[in-house]
């Protein structure tokens, strides 16, 4: 298979997965670029508010047209890794060419390891896109399949969503107790977030994909406020269950055969791993090797199911 085609099957999984409940994609976003702090720190700094909002983005759109939401049931396909990398870029350079230099830098001097990560050196919208793009390539080890092995969900078209949502929560719950999360403060999409938004995809279908359609504020909005109260409901109630109860379902729903929780904790953590790896490579191919947002979805998504094929994300 070609690399286009390849991509495309690729966009299909991603643009299909929902594989991590919204804690686990705050936790990616917090270990990726908080620089140690707890989790607990870095959702209570709102520093990080548009880091983890942007974590939360994707789902908005994909969760709505999942549950056909009024004002957000066909968005989906902003679910999109190509279209992340399209953002960043395009984040990169919203405020001008000076601050595009120097952020560019900082972000490669951290991925080269010269530097720690400071959230305070990027603007809001640098921190949106890489919240976005964080979690987009961290659902790639959930349901990327290669040479008959699966990730840790199984593989999108062939999903089974109920009993995959409860493992998700399951999952929820152990990150949020085993990182000792009480509460979850609210988080706000600003107007100039949602602009930017608009202009992002505005310069993806002129300058990447002309058949991709870009939104308005009112979608966004729409999108957001409906994840909003699910993602309320859902985060509240992984934060009080049961550990006996998650501890026993994430053996339940394990997809690769686990007989306790150690087998079953030992998966989730190599996915996560896998995940975390996933986004930094994204990055370093992006950033790093100036590759284009398609190319670099491509070689990262190459290079997941290599460590899948070795048995090292599940």
């Amino acid at each position: 298979m070609n690399k286009v085609g390849f991509l495309l099957v690729v966009v299909c999984f991603v643009q299909l997965s929902l594989t991590w409940g919204p804690l686990s994609h705050y936790y990616f976003s917090c270990n990726i670029f908080d620089g140690g702090n707890t989790m607990s720190d870095c959702l209570d700094d709102p520093g990080y508010q548009q880091l983890i909002i942007g974590s939360d983005a994707p789902d908005s759109y994909y969760f709505g047209s999942f549950s056909n939401l009024p004002g957000c049931d066909s968005y989906a396909y902003m679910h999109d890794p190509v279209f992340a990398g399209s953002q960043l870029l395009f984040a990169l350079n919203y405020n001008g060419a000076n601050e595009s230099l120097t952020q560019t830098k900082k972000l490669r001097d951290w991925l080269a390891g010269r530097s720690n990560f400071n959230i305070n050196d990027y603007n809001p919208y640098v921190q949106y896109s890489l919240g976005y793009g964080s979690h987009i390539f961290s659902d790639l080890p959930g349901f990327t399949a290669a040479g008959g092995k699966y990730g840790l969900f199984g593989i999108g078209p062939e999903t089974i969503w109920i009993p995959t949502w409860q493992y998700m929560i399951a999952i929820d719950s152990y990150v949020a107790q085993n990182n000792s999360l009480t509460d979850i403060p609210p988080f706000v999409t600003y107007l100039d977030i949602e602009n930017f938004v608009v202009d992002a995809t505005k310069n993806y279908q002129e300058n990447g994909n002309p058949g991709f359609q870009p939104v308005n504020n009112t979608i966004i909005r729409d999108c957001s406020s409906n994840w909003s109260r699910t993602v309320g409901n859902v985060t509240a109630n992984s934060i009080e269950f049961p550990k006996a109860g998650y501890e026993y379902q994430m053996v339940f729903y394990d997809t690769h055969n686990a007989d306790n929780f150690d087998e079953a904790l030992e998966h989730v953590t190599k996915s996560m791993t896998c995940g975390i790896e996933s986004v930094n490579y994204w990055l370093n191919e992006l950033l790093n090797n100036n590759e284009s947002p398609l190319t670099a979805t491509v070689e990262t998504t190459t290079y997941l199911t290599k460590l899948l094929l070795r048995n090292q994300c599940v």
